[in-house]
């Protein structure tokens, strides 16, 4: 399939983004699985050619490349330093729109048992958005689907939020297909002090204690 001309000029972009979010950033840093730290830059190089497989499929959503065209990447890396906080959605001037456009895509072949290219789709998404809880969860199951359970860990504990709960237990359960026993507990654990003011998330609250006391 031929490569949209915009993608040399995103990876260039991603990459700086993903080493200043990495390396730069010690709460992001915590969160990463153990074997990610000793390998990062193979973890980094192997992303990018996930997500410029996605980039091809998704040349199919009208006005994707009007929105995600060359002049538009170029115009991102200049803005980056100036705008240090922005996300990459943010200074790409992508719509909510196309993102909810990419994430619609991404579900029909997850719903299609087609992993690998959902999978794809949302890295894609969580590259451009980290801020979009349903993205990670999404990336969490097709990566829990294909097996990758400690990749499918990392993502559920990303998308772990005050309306998404339930994904620790997700990530939890993921850590206990690899016998991480311990990392399973301190997730889970954390995210009870994280609730414990949240009376209206009780019901969260006592599936997160069953699922401890069962692997204590």
């Amino acid at each position: 399939m031929k490569k949209s001309s915009s993608q040399p000029k995103f990876l260039q972009l991603l990459t700086t983004l993903e080493r200043k979010i990495f390396k730069e950033d010690p709460q992001q840093a915590q969160l990463l699985p153990p074997s990610w730290k000793s390998d990062l830059h193979e973890k980094l190089l192997h992303s990018q050619k996930r997500i410029q497989e996605a980039i091809s499929l998704l040349k199919i959503i009208p006005k994707f490349e009007e929105q995600f065209s060359k002049k538009q990447i170029s115009h991102a890396l200049q803005q980056m330093k100036q705008r240090t906080d922005a996300y990459l959605y943010e200074l790409l001037d992508l719509s909510e729109e196309i993102l909810l456009d990419i994430y619609t895509f991404g579900h029909r072949l997850l719903e299609k048992k087609d992993y690998r290219d959902a999978g794809n789709i949302f890295l894609f998404l969580t590259t451009l958005a980290p801020v979009i809880p349903i993205f990670w969860i999404a990336l969490g199951k097709c990566e829990e689907h294909l097996e990758n359970y400690e990749e499918a860990s990392f993502s559920y504990s990303m998308g772990i939020s005050e309306n998404h709960l339930a994904a620790a237990i997700n990530a939890a359960n993921c850590f206990l297909k690899i016998g991480k026993e311990e990392e399973a507990k301190r997730l889970l654990e954390r995210v009870l002090q994280e609730i414990e003011a949240l009376p209206e998330n009780q019901t969260t609250r006592t599936k997160i204690e069953q699922f401890l006391t069962h692997i204590s």
